[in-house]
């Protein structure tokens, strides 16, 4: 910058030190007809500067010739589902499913001989029963949230109406209206958000849940979708992401052919000779069981809430007993409890990489059930000497 003044080469020291600091760099190599360059292209993400072949418009500038910028930007869209009939189970009559439960001839699923249909025909008949007496509806988008006052809903809707008139009329009648609402809904905003974070703060122990769904509704990172870099390629597609997790998950685990012929011997030891064979359950384990169930946890693969049997326990517990004992006589673990819906939880960052990722399996209910009933079994059947984890896990080697 020699023979310049010192106010340009202050300007352009200013100009190099902002380049730096935000890490532009220079892109265009489009030269004039005199072999420089004037037009500059800076950007710190990649972008290419070409020279155009479009006919221009107008004759185009000699000492700058026009050309062409392309700016490659990865924008990921979120999924928006299918919207399908969901259960309503708040408008449910159940009343009346507790008497279909209980006046239904549970004779075809006591007498089966075959494990899968005798769970088969149980899984119908209540499922039938839930289709019955809880109706569906489509799930609803909110357009205000659900701390919104009506009185503020309503102020919002007379905002945006003023606001309509205003633009289409042009007159400063709708103007006045239009910013006496806007004031109006700006105070009533205030006062909802001041009484909404006085209840979470006031619930914080009671109810964690409604305090992070506040955190997670007040954070820039409110998308559901997962994204995974694989050997430096990021995954957005929801086949792609949930392939890369079944992968990552399956790995934890140990094939049966390459299980050591040493776990029969551990588990002979755990063991005690006392154990019961045939092993079997009784009514009231399926009753201490189900009572044992949350409420509030989500139904697996079968589609069955665990309120419901909760709630027609009494009537569903012996149907249970013969179909939990017609598994454990004949040695047949049914193939509809076998499935499981597998949820990734993050752990830690960066939430790129699958392994901050734990697995979370869903369980059929009635699997659920079952799977405390034989643990409760084996627990007071093992030697005291071993830990039920490792007794259960000979149990499981030996099975395979």
């Amino acid at each position: 910058m020699s023979g310049c003044s010192s106010e340009v080469c202050s300007r352009v020291s200013t100009l190099l030190d902002l380049m730096n600091s935000c890490g532009f760099i220079q892109l265009s190599c489009i030269k004039n007809t005199c072999g420089n360059t004037l037009d500059l292209v800076f950007s710190n993400f990649n972008v290419i500067a070409f020279a155009t072949s479009i006919p221009p418009l107008v004759k185009p500038d000699m000492y700058h010739p026009p050309f062409l910028v392309s700016i490659i930007i990865d924008i990921i869209c979120q999924r928006i589902s299918p919207r399908h009939p969901q259960f309503v189970f708040s408008r449910g009559n159940y009343s009346g499913l507790y008497k279909f439960q209980n006046d239904v001839d549970w004779s075809p699923v006591i007498k089966s001989d075959d494990i899968d249909s005798a769970v088969h025909l149980f899984s119908n008949v209540v499922l039938s029963g839930i289709e019955s007496f809880v109706p569906k509806s489509l799930p609803k988008t909110r357009k205000y949230p659900s701390w919104f006052s009506y009185e503020l809903k309503r102020c919002m809707r007379q905002k945006l109406k003023y606001h309509r008139k205003y633009r289409k009329w042009g007159s400063s009648l709708w103007y006045e209206r239009f910013k006496e609402a806007r004031n109006t809904a700006q105070k009533l905003h205030r006062r909802d958000l001041s009484i909404y974070e006085q209840s979470c703060e006031a619930s914080l122990y009671k109810n964690p849940k409604r305090f992070w769904k506040y955190v997670k509704d007040h954070t820039n990172q409110r998308s559901d979708a997962i994204q995974l870099l694989y050997n430096g390629e990021l995954l957005t597609k929801p086949e792609a992401v949930a392939n890369m997790f079944a992968e990552h998950f399956q790995s934890f685990y140990e094939h049966s052919a390459n299980c050591s012929s040493s776990s029969y011997d551990c588990c002979d030891a755990c063991i005690d000779g006392n154990i019961v064979s045939p092993l079997q359950v009784s009514n009231d384990d399926v009753l201490e069981a189900i009572r044992m169930l949350n409420s509030n946890f989500g139904s697996g693969l079968d589609s069955i809430p665990s309120f419901i049997l909760k709630g027609c326990c009494e009537i569903l517990s012996p149907v249970l007993v013969e179909l939990f004992n017609l598994s454990l006589l004949t040695g047949r673990f049914p193939e509809s409890w076998k499935s499981s819906i597998v949820v990734p939880i993050y752990k830690r960052s960066p939430v790129t990489d699958v392994k901050n990722y734990r697995p979370i399996s869903l369980l059929p209910t009635v699997s659920n059930i079952f799977e405390k009933c034989v643990w409760k079994k084996l627990y007071f059947s093992s030697n005291p000497n071993y830990q039920i984890l490792s007794m259960v896990l000979c149990v499981a080697d030996r099975l395979k």
